[in-house]
């Protein structure tokens, strides 16, 4: 199987994630069925990055929609086993058993991760978008306050485990979020 995931020249740690845990929740599926490719980690369903894939066969493990135009049809080759959640599955039609979440909740029950639940917290940290963190200098601000701006950028493990070891999270990024319920840290979304 291939993978397919949104690639951000600066990097993501949200849609680099995809790298390895893919590896780690299935494990040997590169090597199965040639002809099918997995939509995994990320807000890529949109009609820009479907349309490559017309008449092939997609397998959807939690992406979300987003991101440009909406999808308008659905190919019978494509297989939705699970969608983000409710608005991701209601935009394409989807019924509501689609919608679970997005696989980043299983990082908890990786084997790298273990013991992080119950590891002492210290620290707010600060994770903006990737966007903003292209585009802003907020980490001076940020240092400022005694919080620790955390770039998106980052190697996606390494972010992993600032957000399992805080005591609080500052979301602008969606996966700071999903990651940081995950590891029950408490967050507060910004924008």
């Amino acid at each position: 199987m291939e993978l397919f995931y949104y690639k951000d020249p600066k990097g993501n740690f949200g849609d680099d994630l995809n790298e390895w845990l893919w590896d780690e929740l299935i494990p040997g599926f590169r090597n199965v069925c040639d002809d099918v490719t997995i939509f995994g980690v990320g807000t890529i369903i949109n009609k820009r990055n479907l349309i490559p894939f017309r008449n092939k066969r997609v397998l959807f493990l939690g992406s979300g929609v987003g991101y440009g135009e909406g999808v308008t049809t659905i190919d019978p080759e494509w297989d939705f086993r699970a969608v983000r959640g409710p608005v991701s599955a209601e935009s394409i039609g989807l019924p509501f058993g689609k919608a679970l979440v997005d696989p980043a909740v299983l990082l908890p029950d990786l084997d790298r991760y273990s013991g992080l639940m119950d590891a002492p917290k210290n620290g707010v940290i600060f994770i903006p978008h990737h966007v903003t963190d292209n585009n802003y200098k907020v980490g001076n601000s940020c240092a400022a306050t005694g919080i620790e701006y955390i770039s998106p950028a980052q190697d996606a493990d390494v972010v992993i485990r600032k957000i399992a070891s805080a005591e609080m999270v500052i979301a602008e990024s969606m996966h700071a979020a999903i990651i940081a319920d995950a590891f029950r840290v408490p967050w507060v979304p910004v924008k």
